[in-house]
């Protein structure tokens, strides 16, 4: 279920208890979409009793674990639940007695044929008065690609990371006024500083001023500058004579926000 559509689930409950004693025709409206919501959503939804029997099962539940209704209903909770995670179902049914809300709870739970796949869980107490809780409902969202695409996303950020501290160049990004955001350990030597925090406290601009705002001027038009040869003064005054091929990163609207770049010293 969209964000949207719990928000909307969420108002016609709201809009229901409103108008319950006046309109019964309004009520029946209500109560017909409500029901519609819950069946036809690709998410989960499942009500259960205190002791975890499960009372009501839509069709976001059958496609999502494998189970038709009939299997379903009537049966534990637990049977979605991985043998090692049997002390969260406790957890949860512990929180619940206590009228707390569970939002946005990652896990993982068991399909029919045995698989795993990642969720994330909302759960909330259902009243059968204002000090009486009978039961649970549970809104359960299949995230299993979000997860995979977070793995592949840190998979590739490490590698990015090796590259990027073992390359012989001097790797940099900085600010269109020349501060630095990252670095590499070969930036840091190239400049003659200790380590990388020390050279991310300096102003690239300050190595050469001129010359900077020149690539500036370029990159707003050229986008790339390569092999682009000038002469640097590192902190301690001595003067370096660097080849850098640089790069334009622009933010979503692109415009002109930061500077790329790849350089190594000219001896």
């Amino acid at each position: 279920m969209e964000e949207e559509n719990k928000d909307n689930f969420i108002i016609l409950l709201e809009d229901l208890i409103e108008r319950i004693r006046q309109d019964d025709d309004y009520v029946s409206f209500m109560v017909g979409n409500m029901a519609a919501i819950v069946q036809y959503s690709d998410d989960a939804i499942i009500g259960t009793d205190n002791d975890g029997t499960i009372l009501s099962w839509n069709k976001g539940a059958k496609k999502m674990y494998g189970y038709g209704t009939e299997e379903a209903i009537g049966k534990n909770i637990s049977i979605l639940c991985p043998p090692d995670r049997a002390n969260e179902l406790k957890c949860i049914q512990g929180k619940i007695s206590e009228d707390k809300l569970i939002n946005n709870f990652e896990t993982v739970r068991k399909r029919k044929n045995g698989d795993l796949v990642d969720v994330s869980v909302t759960i909330s107490p259902i009243k059968a008065s204002e000090d009486k809780i009978v039961g649970a409902s549970t809104i359960e969202r299949d995230i299993t690609k979000q997860k995979m695409a977070d793995k592949a996303l840190k998979k590739s950020e490490e590698k990015y990371r090796r590259l990027f501290n073992d390359d012989l160049t001097g790797d940099f990004i900085a600010t269109i006024g020349g501060e630095i955001i990252e670095c590499n350990p070969s930036f840091a030597e190239i400049y003659g500083f200790e380590n990388i925090e020390d050279a991310k406290k300096s102003n690239i601009s300050n190595f050469n001023p001129k010359d900077w705002a020149e690539i500036i001027y370029r990159l707003k038009t050229e986008e790339k500058i390569k092999g682009h040869q000038t002469t640097h003064q590192k902190p301690d005054g001595e003067e370096i004579i660097i080849i850098a091929n640089l790069v334009a990163i622009n933010d979503e609207s692109g415009r002109f926000k930061e500077v790329k770049g790849y350089i190594f010293e000219n001896d």
